[in-house]
């Protein structure tokens, strides 16, 4: 058996050389999460880009409503348009089809180029706004300008105090309800009555068997500090029958009553 195997020629087995198992290095699952990732950053570049272009253009139509005042004879109005010119060229260089075929290096300074030219054409807008503010008309808008925050301001003045005032009243109401809520918790769980002022009203009429309460209910204090109302029936000394008040000072801490008085 050794001689056989002696004899016998070498073998060698080279990997990915079965039928049907041949792969490529391109097709490896490592090569193609990798160009996931990068058309996914490629996306992403353009759509920041197309963002940033967007803004881009809408400063320049921004621009486009100082034109009527760049035009005035004290405003720098060569200049003004040369900056525009250059601020527009520079922001159609940031177009994404465009942008994307430069170099690194001509990025950047294409970046460096519409921030420069930005600055340039702010500049000449300022000045441009100083110009007009100078002419009759322009002196006439910054009036009109300078009442209208006047206006707003005094209105906004208004409100505010309108609000302080109404959240007062809430607070009055509610602290109002909370002072009645206490004197109702004096009241007598059953009908809501208090007996020891009925016991008081019956003593004072000319009939005291003809009583009938009506109701019982807290308001707030009167001059002599009286916070309960109680409304009844009774017979008068004629015979007939009156409906009338009785009022009494309630003491929230402890119940207790005083200061009682009859309407005649």
């Amino acid at each position: 058996m050794s001689l056989i195997l002696l004899a016998s020629p070498k073998m060698t087995i080279k990997p990915n050389q079965q039928k049907g198992n041949t792969m490529t290095k391109d097709d490896t699952p490592i090569a193609a999460s990798s160009g996931n990732k990068s058309r996914t950053r490629t996306i992403l570049a353009y759509v920041g880009q197309s963002a940033f272009f967007i803004l881009l253009a809408l400063a320049a139509l921004g621009f486009t409503r100082q034109f009527p005042q760049a035009s005035i004879q004290s405003a720098p109005t060569e200049i003004y348009f040369v900056a525009y010119g250059l601020y527009v060229l520079a922001a159609l260089l940031h177009f994404p089809l465009v942008f994307f075929r430069f170099s690194s290096r001509t990025k950047r300074m294409v970046y460096g180029g519409v921030i420069g030219s930005f600055i340039f054409l702010a500049v000449m807008s300022a000045m441009v706004v100083q110009a007009f503010n100078q002419t009759p008309e322009g002196k006439r808008v910054t009036a009109e300008a300078l009442a209208w925050e006047k206006e707003y301001a005094e209105i906004k003045a208004q409100n505010k105090e309108q609000d302080e005032f109404l959240t007062n009243l809430e607070d009055q109401a509610a602290s109002e309800q909370k002072s009645l809520d206490a004197v109702e918790d004096c009241f007598s769980t059953f009908g809501n009555r208090l007996p020891d002022l009925e016991a008081l009203v019956q003593e004072r009429l000319n009939n005291p068997p003809s009583f009938e309460h009506v109701e019982t209910t807290a308001m707030s204090q009167d001059n002599e500090g009286r916070n309960v109302q109680m409304k009844f029936r009774a017979t008068n000394a004629l015979g007939g029958t009156i409906t009338s008040y009785a009022y009494a000072r309630i003491y929230k801490s402890t119940c207790k009553m005083d200061s009682v008085k009859v309407a005649e």
